[in-house]
């Protein structure tokens, strides 16, 4: 993982980075159908599941198929109402209900759904 990065970063117009690039942590993120190809690069991607701090799925519910996917590390948006008060339930976020009587009035004509990748994306990295 660190020699593909270093090498895409290396490519570079070399005035935009000084040294070279090297890390210890990822944040991953994935929306609706992304989880797939999410998944799979956070549980076969050599040393990726250990340097993984947050992995967050924007309604991956919603994708076809939809998202059952559960990392331990993981934050989850739903768009459905909650089962019961209260949020979150483990790490799984429940949004339903509420984009298009709260957050949605910002968007116009968008879904709800097309709203996560810029609303939940920007709650996940807060938390």
């Amino acid at each position: 993982m660190t020699t593909v990065v270093t090498a895409a970063i290396d490519s570079i117009d070399v005035t935009a980075l000084r040294t070279r690039f090297e890390f210890n942590e990822i944040y991953s993120s994935s929306f609706s159908d992304g989880w797939i190809p999410h998944r799979q690069f956070h549980t076969e991607g050599a040393g990726v599941e250990a340097m993984t701090t947050r992995v967050i799925d924007l309604d991956g519910q919603a994708a076809h198929p939809p998202s059952f996917w559960r990392p331990a590390k993981g934050i989850v948006y739903l768009d459905r109402a909650p089962p019961r008060l209260g949020n979150p339930l483990g790490n799984e976020w429940y949004v339903g209900g509420r984009w298009t009587k709260e957050i949605m009035l910002d968007w116009g004509k968008f879904t709800g759904h097309a709203a996560c990748s810029s609303y939940l994306l920007y709650h996940g990295m807060r938390l």
